[in-house]
């Protein structure tokens, strides 16, 4: 008996391990309080000779862009937490692709980037239509963020669906995260990831019972 408790415990942490991952990978949340700062934005001087894809074959042209108003307004914002409530634009440059396969991710490499904030890091793109692929629900007119890195002077991101997002698009660079306001809990997540650990946890009380 004491073996299979012991092998329901080990089960139980696996599942909570398995669903936390899950949790890890969420559609996104409207702040309408949300701040949006654009008081650091700069101008991305690029050309579309530093932009390498994955595919390679795309044709692509880039120019640099000024921030749409759009983009300013936090309704419009689909951000990856329901606690973020921080947003600082960063530049913003407009992408064309001449020809891509809908499906087939998209991985730009973009070199000659002067930014050099890494963290809570996203590439921001409006949705061109209102559609479901996947288990991801788009909406026309929203901006979805993609996560996005920097390594050197190059900033590189991955699009899953492009076609959602092109032939022609804004390609806004930000940072967004949550601003303690002095105190609180994580937001609801969280919240559901602490219930997750109590019911991980009844195996090992039941245990110490025994």
């Amino acid at each position: 008996m004491k073996k299979f408790n012991a092998l329901f415990c080990m089960l139980a942490f696996l599942l909570l391990v398995l669903t936390g991952a899950a949790f890890a990978v969420v559609a996104g949340h409207v702040n309408p309080d949300a701040d949006i700062d654009t008081s650091q934005e700069f101008t991305y001087n690029i050309t579309s000779a530093d932009v390498k894809t994955e595919p390679a074959s795309l044709d692509v042209t880039v120019e640099s862009n000024s921030v749409p108003v759009t983009v300013t307004d936090p309704d419009n914002l689909m951000l990856p937490e329901e606690t973020t409530n921080k947003v600082i634009i960063w530049t913003d440059i407009k992408v064309t692709l001449g020809s891509y396969t809908p499906g087939t991710p998209i991985i730009f490499h973009l070199a000659n980037y002067k930014g050099t904030q890494n963290s809570n890091l996203y590439a921001m793109l409006k949705a061109k239509t209102t559609t479901t692929i996947g288990s991801m629900n788009y909406t026309e007119g929203m901006y979805y963020l993609h996560n996005a890195t920097v390594s050197g002077d190059v900033l590189s991101f991955t699009v899953d669906n492009p076609e959602v997002f092109f032939s022609s698009n804004d390609v806004v660079i930000a940072t967004a995260k949550t601003v303690s306001s002095g105190g609180g809990g994580g937001g609801g997540c969280n919240a559901g990831f602490a219930g997750l650990l109590l019911l991980a946890a009844l195996p090992l009380i039941y245990l110490k019972k025994k």
